[in-house]
């Protein structure tokens, strides 16, 4: 079996694309290259060639922006008409179950962030620092007054 050395580093990936929308220009920026070394991104360049060691992922006419962030989401409710009561119907495991779909749909929209103001029993705890979801801020269950907004 081989071995790989401590000092060993898995290859970059290199993203090109055709534009680059950096949030800091009202205009799009041309032929990107984003280096990207594990979950961090290691340099963004224009018209630059990729790292000769890079793997790279050619995303043609895309356009790459940064991730979005929702800072306020209750990954617990669903978007019927009544989604507290279809929460009350839901035992911890299925909503559980339900709140990783709603990250996953968030995530693939473009959302890498959520901040979670509220669910049941901290649910939103156990999402945290889960694969295929965005990076999960969690408050726990609201406190309220007895009868007031969230009180269930």
């Amino acid at each position: 079996m081989a071995s790989i050395s401590v000092t060993e580093r898995a290859r970059p990936t290199a993203l090109c694309a055709a534009w680059l929308f950096d949030g800091t220009q009202a205009t799009l920026r041309p032929d990107p290259v984003v280096v990207i070394e594990g979950s961090t991104i290691m340099s963004v360049g224009l018209g630059v060639a990729a790292p000769d060691d890079a793997h790279v992922v050619d995303l043609g006419g895309t356009t790459l922006m940064p991730g979005l962030i929702d800072t306020h989401v209750h990954l617990a409710f669903d978007a019927s008409t009544d989604p507290v009561g279809a929460l009350a119907r839901r035992n911890d495991q299925a909503a559980l179950e339900a709140m990783r779909r709603a990250g996953r749909t968030a995530l693939l929209g473009g959302v890498t962030t959520v901040r979670d103001l509220g669910d049941r029993g901290y649910l939103s705890l156990d999402l945290r620092d889960t694969a295929a979801m965005p990076t999960v801020v969690a408050a726990g269950p609201p406190i309220t007054t007895p009868g007031g907004h969230c009180h269930f």
